[in-house]
């Protein structure tokens, strides 16, 4: 039996370009974190002469082209894995909500297969491989950021050149300085999970036809790189609170999707209960607000007594882990 977990992720800065319709011919740059929420994998040999996949539904089938899961299917396809084994998957958050859950949960079965069938494969195999099932094989609308955080874990910034080149660097944070800016951060459930890849294609399509608007508003999100990263580096929070304001308020407008009334609401909650600004996690339209505080406890009494769904985290260091390997 063997048991692996690959973290959750938080984009802090430059989502969104990191789609290769448009980092090509221009390059980009974005900063993700993993955080202490995971998914996980568990395969375990079988002496049935079935595949058994257990997630949200029960797949007992005799070969790997009647597995519906397309992930899993298309991963054993990937390594030809012969043996009839038995998958099971959890997670610590549901699906659809913005974290990069699809690729943790790719990851992590990459990782547990990795094990299984003695490949010694490294984490960068590991996110370069989940990449090619979802980005080539699957053909869905992703970029390149939630494969490579959950991978490789930690607070990182990622660079891509207009070739479509990756390179990544950790942010240099002292314990201190991480430990502050936790302090100052707070995860909040919408209650709305949503299909990002709608999102996602509607940007892809608007970016190749060079829509003009699509493209300045992804510009705009690029910049804001550089001086999210010095923010984090100074853990200048009344800083890092305001450029995520602007972040929302131009991903609001980047597509009707990207929010509604009820999340506007409950942003605007945040802000009269003291967060100095937030941003939608992920694609949008749903899922998670992170905000900025200066006064997390006082924060945390008035959202409680606002009934706001607060999903208690902390940064993840490391990157996808084996847990057992018996």
């Amino acid at each position: 039996m063997i048991i692996t977990r690959s973290p959750l992720r938080l984009p802090l800065a430059g989502g969104g370009t990191d789609l290769e319709s448009y980092y090509l011919d221009r390059g980009t740059s974005w900063i993700s974190a993993s955080i202490n929420k995971y998914c996980y994998s568990l395969i375990n040999p079988r002496f049935d002469k079935n595949f058994l996949i257990k997630y949200s539904k029960l797949e007992d089938v005799s070969s790997i082209d009647e597995i519906e899961h397309n992930l899993v299917r298309e991963t054993l396809r990937f390594f030809e894995v012969k043996d009839k084994i038995e998958l099971t998957f959890t997670a610590d958050v549901p699906g659809s909500t913005g974290l990069g859950s699809s690729s943790a949960f790719l990851v992590s079965l990459i990782t547990c297969l990795n094990s299984y069938l003695n490949l010694n494969l490294s984490e960068l195999d590991f996110a370069k491989i989940s990449t090619t099932i979802e980005k080539e094989i699957l053909k869905e609308p992703i970029g390149l950021q939630d494969q490579y955080i959950t991978a490789l874990g930690g607070i990182k910034q990622f660079n891509v050149t207009p070739s479509g080149e990756l390179s990544f660097e950790n942010i240099p944070l002292s314990l201190d300085k991480i430990d502050n800016l936790q302090k100052s951060l707070v995860l909040i459930y919408t209650g709305v999970k949503r299909d990002s890849k709608s999102i996602l294609l509607d940007q892809v399509s608007s970016t190749y036809n060079k829509d003009s608007n699509v493209i300045e508003r992804l510009n705009f999100v690029k910049s804001q790189v550089p001086l999210i990263r010095e923010a984090l580096i100074d853990t200048n929070i009344d800083l890092l609170g305001t450029l995520f304001h602007q972040h929302w308020s131009l991903k609001i407008k980047q597509s009707k999707e990207m929010s509604s009334e009820l999340i506007n609401n409950l942003y605007s909650r945040t802000l009269a209960h003291g967060a100095i600004g937030g941003k939608l996690i992920g694609a949008g339209g749903g899922g998670f607000l992170l905000v900025v505080v200066r006064d997390k406890d006082k924060f945390l009494e008035k959202a409680s007594m606002d009934n706001l769904e607060v999903v208690p985290f902390e940064f993840e260091m490391n990157g996808t882990t084996t847990l057992f390997n018996y």
